[in-house]
């Protein structure tokens, strides 16, 4: 005679873990949740302490009828599965089946194997009530949100929209991070502008003057390495005006810029620095900007720190000095 009776929640498994545990055993599914938040009204008694309104929905009557007269003359065995919702299932069963819930035998396992099957047997516990809280205040919250916030979304939005405790709050989290973004307006907290200028020679400071870019085209041309910040921003301008350094007569990559401003005194090429870069050379006549008609470059120089940092008041002192150097050398 089968004197123990085993509920899980699929009928699916309930075939193979009958045939694990033998004749003594005879198990049965609950088909999931037997029993829901009541669909009269709201299904919660507020005025109570939110206290939830439970019923037996109508397709699930059936297997309540079975497992109850089952109930009555057999060891209850609860394996639903282990997580919030499972020990909501085993606790909702006590309830309908009349079981003592801190005497009714618990069992949990995380696979469909006979050892699996039969380790849990020989440890069972009791319904975790902490989990069962757990799922029960998320229903309540659930019924609260959709109850109350869906009816508003029919009639604002359209219609079958539905509103929950988890994607409302994440809906307005992100409109108000797109409204945030929609607002936003770039500002630099501290910004240096720097100005790019073609540089050689005194003579060809004087031949050049006032001509366009593009006459410039038949001098060589002196490059900081590829990668450097200066030679990046060079290329990007030249592009921008249909250009490349290719264009130029040849071209002569240098690591060094002191090794470019000699070759720039020496008369050979052309090059485009900063001007703060040759200002010594510049005072003492050696080298000079040639003032092209159609050549301006500036560049943002954001300078940023940590805005509660101790070295603060340093960090403004670098600024400020920065900004008068530009100032003196033509920058903004």
């Amino acid at each position: 005679m089968q004197e123990n009776l085993v509920i899980v929640e699929s009928p699916a498994k309930a075939k193979t873990i009958e045939k694990f545990l033998g004749s003594d055993y005879i198990v049965k599914s609950s088909f999931g949740h037997i029993r829901d938040l009541s669909k009269k009204d709201l299904g919660i008694n507020i005025n109570e302490g939110f206290k939830p309104v439970y019923e037996i929905p109508g397709d699930k009557k059936k297997v309540v009828d079975e497992l109850t007269k089952l109930a009555k003359t057999k060891t209850v065995w609860l394996a639903s599965d282990e997580d919030r919702e499972g020990e909501a299932i085993a606790w909702h069963l006590t309830e309908v089946l009349g079981l003592p819930v801190d005497q009714t035998k618990r069992i949990v396992f995380h696979e469909i194997t006979k050892r699996a099957i039969l380790e849990a047997i020989e440890n069972p516990r009791t319904v975790n009530m902490n989990l069962v809280n757990a799922q029960q205040a998320r229903r309540i919250l659930d019924r609260l949100v959709g109850f109350e916030l869906s009816p508003v979304l029919w009639k604002k939005v359209r219609p079958a929209l539905s509103a929950g405790r988890v994607q409302s709050v994440a809906v307005r989290l992100i409109v108000e991070r797109e409204r945030e973004i929609i607002a936003f307006r770039s500002a630099a907290y501290f910004r240096v502008v720097a100005q790019f200028y073609a540089a050689g020679d005194p003579e060809k400071a004087a031949r050049y003057r006032g001509r366009p870019l593009t006459d410039l085209l038949g001098e060589p041309l002196l490059l900081r390495e590829e990668g450097s910040g200066t030679r990046v921003i060079l290329e990007y301008y030249l592009k921008e005006h249909g250009l490349a350094t290719a264009d130029f007569a040849r071209t002569v990559e240098i690591g060094n810029i002191g090794a470019i401003k000699t070759l720039l005194k020496s008369g050979y090429g052309v090059s485009f620095l900063y001007r703060a870069a040759i200002r010594t050379e510049e005072a003492a006549g050696a080298l000079g900007v040639i003032a092209l008609s159609d050549f301006e470059l500036r560049h943002d120089i954001m300078f940023l720190f940590p805005k509660n940092s101790n070295f603060r008041a340093d960090y403004t002192t670098i600024f400020r000095e920065l900004r008068a150097c530009t100032e003196e050398t033509g920058g903004a």
